[in-house]
């Protein structure tokens, strides 16, 4: 199931930096932007290079994620930052040193990801951590799942968390999770995924109702919610044997694909 969404992800990033459009539809750049690639196979593999990709509108910087170690020529690992305007290379330069990045969200001056990896910065972080947005130093923050995350979101106020860990922050909490951004403490707020599901991906939080992927009994995978607060999950689109790939939630209607 994650590599489908690899794949779909590294296309529409693709689809994205070949044109920027502004509210008319007319294109609002026309700068070049850098390609991203593996060059030496002890710091990264074979494509899929970008894995996650997240769009700060308010400073118009894109993040980018994934299995790579050179983006335009230049060394970065596993993250980077771009100017959507200019298609510069930005200086914020964090080391991933081992797995892959899966999922970028960001609030504030922190940008958080989560993924396969166990180190940043040369410092231990399993699956999920916090780095400055500004410096791109790891934050101290660490709750440590003992699994990867998969996907990240943000209202910022809470920071939902889904993959396939069973611990997380020492505690039991299976697949899903909500953090306080204020104080970094996990919420006590636990929706019961039944075993069988086995990871929790492409989490949306709206309207107090958070929606998300997971396994079905059909073999494939079904998109689910839960209203922040209840325990109760509602299985919304039942994919069968096959797989949703992506979908959105727009005016209480979920669109899948």
């Amino acid at each position: 199931e994650m590599k489908q969404n690899y794949f779909l992800n590294y296309f529409l990033f693709l689809f994205f930096l070949s044109s920027v459009f502004n509210s008319n539809g007319q294109i609002a750049s026309s700068a070049t932007y850098p390609a991203t690639t593996c060059n030496n196979f002890t710091q990264c593999s074979s494509g899929p290079y970008i894995l996650a990709s997240f769009y700060d509108t308010i400073n118009e910087v894109l993040y980018i994620g994934g299995n790579f170690n050179d983006v335009g020529g230049t060394t970065r690992r596993r993250l980077a930052a771009i100017d959507v305007k200019t298609g510069a290379l930005l200086s914020w330069a964090p080391i991933v040193n081992n797995g892959n990045v899966y999922t970028i969200t960001k609030t504030g001056n922190t940008v958080y990801v989560g993924g396969s990896f166990t180190q940043i910065n040369s410092t231990s972080r399993n699956y999920l951590a916090a780095i400055d947005a500004g410096t791109g130093s790891l934050l101290s923050w660490n709750p440590a799942p003992n699994n990867e995350i998969n996907s990240l979101t943000t209202d910022g106020a809470y920071l939902f968390a889904g993959g396939k860990y069973t611990i997380i922050s020492s505690q039991s909490h299976r697949y899903l999770s909500i953090y306080d951004v204020a104080t970094g403490d996990l919420n006590a707020w636990q929706p019961i995924l039944p075993v069988a599901y086995n990871y929790c991906n492409k989490i949306i939080f709206t309207s107090n109702k958070v929606y998300f992927l997971s396994e079905n009994t059909g073999g494939g995978n079904s998109a689910y919610a839960t209203t922040y607060g209840s325990g109760t999950i509602t299985q919304l689109a039942d994919a069968g044997p096959d797989l949703i790939q992506d979908y959105l939630v727009s005016n209480n209607n979920l669109f899948c694909t």
